[in-house]
């Protein structure tokens, strides 16, 4: 059985998560109040979350353009807003288009985080980042874990 070592493992809060979001296509989308809302307000998910998508409660965030798009393609991670203001990140059983605008998308290194937070309980906060940081962060996170795998297995073949 492989297995990582606890210093190996990502710290899980379920009390609250700090997000790391790579800025959307269509930020130009939203109001510049509606920008420092989200990242400067928490969220608390949704007992209306699925595998599909984790929805959050908080500060509506307002469109200045709208918030329905013509359909495009989705990614993991990406976080939609309707017009209700109320935000979406993309879960692993996603669909492949929609059709509302999207304001970032959480880091992948980060989305371990979100899928460990409670319904109505795990208050959720965003911050902004960039591809660079994200890239190398998803770097460390490979080797930490290829690291802790090889060093589990290991040990165990010597056992």
């Amino acid at each position: 059985v492989l297995s990582l070592p606890v210093n190996c493992r990502p710290c899980y809060n379920e009390d609250a998560v700090t997000l790391r979001v790579i800025p959307g296509p269509h930020q130009h989308r939203f109001t510049g109040e509606a920008l420092a809302t989200f990242t400067g307000n928490p969220y608390i998910l949704s007992t209306r979350s699925d595998r599909m998508g984790y929805r959050l409660n908080g500060a509506a965030l307002a469109h200045c353009h709208g918030a329905d798009l013509v359909s495009q393609g989705m990614m993991l991670g990406e976080i939609q807003v309707p017009g209700d203001g109320q935000p979406i990140v993309m879960m692993p059983d996603h669909p492949t288009t929609g059709g509302y605008t999207c304001i970032g998308t959480v880091i992948r290194t980060d989305l371990p985080l979100l899928a460990q937070a409670q319904p109505e309980r795990t208050e959720i906060r965003f911050d902004w980042t960039d591809v660079e940081t994200a890239q190398i962060l998803s770097r460390q996170m490979i080797n930490t874990i290829d690291g802790g795998i090889q060093k589990e297995e290991m040990e165990w073949l010597y056992l």
